[in-house]
């Protein structure tokens, strides 16, 4: 726990490869000893949505270096350490966006914020354990929140108060709890809107997101973290409450990546 990099990203759309901005974080005993940003070119279409989450656009990273230009750098600044982040997305996201540019992804040993403090805190356990709501609970300011650097550090001060609190190594937690990041659709926990439900008899499609390492809910909830919008309702100018409550959730720090059921279907079918 002594030493680790904390690594947060923010994406330029609902494709997990489409990273365009990275933040880290070195800790040492418990104290941020150096910093590393960059703003990324995702060489994609930024989504309305992700931009009102981040508030960066395409004039913000025109001419800044492409992810596979990064990559070595950002493999220099972790060097070997611990790599935290919170929620499986950043994980997920440096993976996809290494295989989108034919790379191998680092070979890091992560731990995962979120899963360290739900064992900690009993009243997190199974929801509310955000990034805003745990710096609220250790008295860490959190002053951008989707900044990728100010939530790196934020996901750095969370795991260093709940290891404090299970007493224990970084090393003897979440040990055989990660998913196998090799599927597509590793530790996403998927709803349909309404009016974007799988048909009833379609198990078979349903089984499919659960080999590629999904699950599917029919409700929306703290875990979930796709919301699939029917095509008519991805297109409305009319906010249905689904996708209102949809907005609230992500507004409250939960990473839900929202998007329409045609572009689910092509990352589905293009990796």
């Amino acid at each position: 726990m002594n030493s680790f990099v904390a690594l947060d990203v923010e994406t330029a759309n609902s494709d997990y490869a489409s990273i365009c901005s990275i933040g880290a974080a070195r800790y040492d005993d418990g104290l941020v000893v150096d910093e590393w940003y960059r703003l990324v070119d995702p060489c994609d279409e930024f989504g309305s949505i992700q931009m009102g989450i981040h508030g960066i656009r395409p004039e913000d990273v025109a001419g800044k270096p492409r992810f596979i230009e990064l990559l070595p750098e950002m493999q220099e600044f972790v060097d070997d350490q611990l790599v935290v982040h919170h929620g499986h997305f950043d994980r997920s996201a440096i993976t996809k966006a290494s295989k989108r540019w034919q790379q191998p992804p680092p070979p890091w040993e992560y731990r995962d914020s979120a899963q360290v403090a739900r064992q900690a805190w009993p009243q997190f356990a199974k929801r509310g354990y955000n990034l805003k709501n745990l710096c609220a609970e250790i008295g860490h300011e959190l002053e951008h929140h989707h900044n990728a650097l100010d939530d790196a550090r934020a996901a750095g001060a969370v795991f260093i108060a709940a290891m404090q609190r299970l007493g224990g190594d970084s090393l003897g937690v979440q040990r055989g709890l990660w998913p196998d990041y090799d599927q597509l659709l590793a530790g996403e926990v998927i709803v349909f809107s309404q009016n974007a439900l799988l048909p009833a008899a379609d198990t078979q499609f349903e089984r499919t997101l659960r080999r590629q390492g999904a699950r599917v809910q029919r409700q929306l909830s703290n875990s979930a973290t796709i919301y699939v919008l029917s095509d008519e309702e991805w297109r409305s100018e009319v906010t249905t409450g689904q996708r209102q409550r949809a907005g609230q959730r992500v507004g409250r720090g939960q990473r839900l990546q929202i998007m329409s059921k045609t572009d689910f279907l092509a990352m589905i079918e293009h990796g």
